[in-house]
């Protein structure tokens, strides 16, 4: 959840990766792996018209809860229909984080409900059940599955290894060769990537959040969604197509100046200057208030920044917020 504008926000083993990179591209080449020469053109036409045509939102379901010592628990499937139920007036695509834990029913319920697009997220590249389990899905839904997120700032936290990431990226595209392939990191990971990833994704999904940079608290308003308009423009330069998966602005806590009117400016102007388009599209973050994010956080990073509870379109209680009516008049 946390990004810089430059290096100097990334931690020490990432921006130590470059150095210790040579020798692992290196057993890449002997062992036989060569840079993919990405999804075909169907799978890309795809991706592009839902980026043009479909509203997405990150989704976690509401049910779920971390745990401290093991596996969460399993979300029931009717938790994650009632869900879906409450968020496909408002949208046609989902991003996901995970397909464990109760998520592999995802597909088959969105596509009982009419959505028309998943990217279905992977969380831990090491898991080798989840990455199989994703590929499964998206064998079983080629008309919803628009793509995979393998891993979430799992770099940037370091919780997996690049070589690990390219290694899951990696067996995805043997897999399924037409799948577009992708994964979630701050934009300043991948304004500038670690050798060798984006010869392996075939689009960008960064994490751009204005709140956690040092100019926030002080900066107008306008502040921040030119700063989400400026880091695309800049991620454009790749030449790959760019799903914004995280941006936005928590609804409270009211003591850093966040409020609910304040998280629908944001989106209300952020939606009028950066339509969808086949290159580009920004998906609402995110579908739900999470009270247990803070306390999660807080296990892998030393700062929480105010208001990881609020980020939600609804309240975690499923009650609409000021927020959905700016995403609607985007339409």
């Amino acid at each position: 959840m946390k990004n810089g504008g430059s290096l100097e926000w990334l931690p020490d083993t990432l921006l130590r990766l470059p150095s210790r990179l040579a020798l692992t591209l290196l057993l890449f080449n002997l062992a036989g792996w060569t840079s993919p020469a990405g999804a075909g053109e169907a799978g890309m036409n795809r991706l592009r018209t839902a980026l043009t045509a479909v509203r997405f939102v990150a989704y976690t379901p509401r049910a779920f809860r971390p745990s401290p010592t093991g596996p969460p628990a399993p979300v029931p499937a009717t938790a994650i229909a009632s869900d879906l139920d409450l968020l496909r007036a408002d949208f046609e695509g989902l991003i996901t984080y995970t397909t464990s834990g109760g998520m592999e029913a995802l597909p088959a319920l969105a596509a009982a409900r009419g959505f028309r697009a998943v990217v279905l997220g992977i969380w831990d590249p090491k898991n080798r059940e989840e990455l199989d389990r994703a590929l499964g899905l998206a064998r079983r839904f080629p008309d919803l599955v628009t793509g995979l997120a393998i891993g979430n700032e799992g770099l940037f936290a370091g919780r997996y290894t690049l070589n690990t990431l390219l290694a899951a990226l990696e067996l995805a595209r043997q897999s399924i060769p037409d799948l577009p392939l992708s994964t979630s990191e701050p934009f300043a990971v991948l304004l500038s990537p670690p050798p060798g990833l984006l010869d392996r994704i075939d689009f960008l999904m960064p994490n751009i959040h204005p709140l956690t940079e040092p100019w926030f608290a002080a900066a107008p308003e306008t502040a921040a969604w030119e700063m989400v308009e400026n880091v695309i423009g800049q991620l454009r330069n790749h030449g790959k197509p760019i799903l914004v998966k995280e941006t936005g602005l928590p609804s409270a806590p009211a003591s850093a100046g966040l409020s609910p009117e304040r998280q629908a400016r944001f989106w209300r102007a952020l939606r009028k200057r950066l339509p969808p388009g086949p290159e580009r599209a920004v998906a609402a973050f995110e579908a739900f208030d999470a009270p247990w994010k803070p306390e999660e956080i807080a296990r892998t990073f030393t700062y929480v920044p105010p208001g990881e509870a609020h980020w939600g379109f609804f309240t975690a209680s499923g009650e609409p917020k000021p927020v959905l009516d700016a995403w609607r008049q985007g339409r």
